[in-house]
């Protein structure tokens, strides 16, 4: 009985597969009997059509074998999405068709490319974004570059970043409104760490807007409706220079946990805090003319003072080594982490050569010196594997 149903079952195999080449064949000499073309796409990568070929040109034709898009393109590619589509290619330019076969883009863009749930679009005079659920340009196609940010991928919301004559702009659009900044700033980032606006109102992320040496701060209110710009101190900064006789602070953008250094008035000097709200924790004393900020889970940070680089320990949770640190005896360092291990190493740089120290003690570890740090980087390990901040 087993042995039947085996044979049973490869002859309807055999059978489906010499009926399938049938169809195709069938098919093949229908359409080079109307259309003098040959199929070179039955449907795997074109859902429900044939992607033929004439020549060296490019159509498609459905299973009815009507002609869907003609048969003059140098190249077709289909996307398959909410809203399917095709881009073609013509002399060097690019149309589009959506998934009804209307062309809605006449070949004359210079680049066509999907990002998210849009479309990229080129002109001679510049790129943009153009959006198939609105059939209209989102963004209209005048500037020197674009970058959509990876949430970007609905069709009613996100942010994209303009670039133009080295400055930059900000479309932010959602489903209720959209609002664009112009291309005036000097930078534009977005930063997922504890702010305040100047009225004291908390948000756990914004955008910060740098133009002329001043910075701005973009938020959204909690109902997401509308904007709000800030430039200078919030009404918590305040309180917080106050507390510390100091006349700067600088936030940590990077790892979001509240932390921020800031200057004493009096002796110009920086420090590193981290405010629990009744309390402000001293992460570094004010004591250096320079801290870079600690790196998510870094046990140590570089300090300056006199021009000359050290290392400040932060040994997570063990209060033995806190508040120990490396003189500052370097012309530079660098603090550099592998993305596989976790581990952080340290770079210095002392009499115009570069090596390695040991961060927790300060004592070199290689005789071994290098003139650039990329050369040291590269004799020692993978580009790839590590990297610096």
């Amino acid at each position: 009985m087993k042995f039947s149903f085996f044979y049973t079952i490869i002859i309807v195999l055999l059978f489906l597969s010499f009926n399938k080449n049938i169809f195709s064949q069938a098919d093949s000499e229908i359409i080079m009997d109307k259309y003098k073309a040959t199929i070179i796409d039955n449907g795997d990568s074109f859902y429900g059509v044939y992607l033929v070929k004439k020549g060296r040109k490019m159509g498609v034709i459905d299973y009815d074998f009507e002609l869907k898009i003609p048969i003059k393109y140098e190249s077709i590619k289909y996307y398959e999405d909410y809203y399917s589509f095709y881009i073609v290619q013509r002399k060097k330019h690019y149309g589009l068709y959506n998934n009804e076969f209307n062309l809605i883009l006449e070949c004359k863009y210079t680049k066509l490319e999907k990002v998210g749930a849009y479309i990229e679009i080129g002109t001679k005079k510049g790129i943009g974004l153009y959006s198939l659920y609105s059939r209209n340009y989102l963004i209209e196609p005048i500037y020197d570059s674009i970058a959509v940010s990876r949430d970007f991928v609905n069709y009613n919301e996100g942010i994209t970043i303009l670039y133009s004559d080295g400055k930059q702009g900000m479309v932010y659009m959602n489903s209720d409104y959209i609002v664009k900044f112009d291309v005036e700033w000097d930078s534009i980032k977005f930063v997922d760490s504890e702010i305040y606006d100047v009225d004291g109102e908390w948000y756990s992320s914004y955008y910060s807007f740098k133009k002329e040496g001043r910075t701005f701060r973009y938020f959204l209110d909690g109902e997401y409706k509308i904007e709000i710009i800030t430039e200078g101190y919030s009404n918590v900064d305040k309180q917080r220079l106050r507390k510390l006789r100091a006349d700067t602070i600088a936030l940590d953008e990077t790892n979001g946990d509240g932390i921020f250094k800031a200057r004493v008035t009096a002796s110009q000097k920086w420090g590193l805090y981290q405010d629990y709200g009744d309390t402000i924790h001293i992460l570094i004393p004010p004591q250096f003319d320079s801290i870079v900020n600690y790196s998510w889970n870094a046990p140590f940070t570089m300090v300056a003072n006199d021009g000359l680089w050290g290392v400040y320990l932060w040994e997570w949770g063990d209060s033995i080594d806190y508040n120990r640190e490396v003189p500052c005896l370097y012309e530079e360092c660098k603090r550099v982490s592998s993305s596989s291990s976790g581990r952080f190493y340290m770079a210095a740089k002392l009499d115009n050569v570069w090596f390695w120290v040991d961060w927790y003690t300060g004592k070199r570890t290689t005789k071994q010196v290098w003139n650039s740090y990329d050369e040291m980087k590269l004799s020692y390990y993978d580009r790839s594997t590590y990297y610096s901040n």
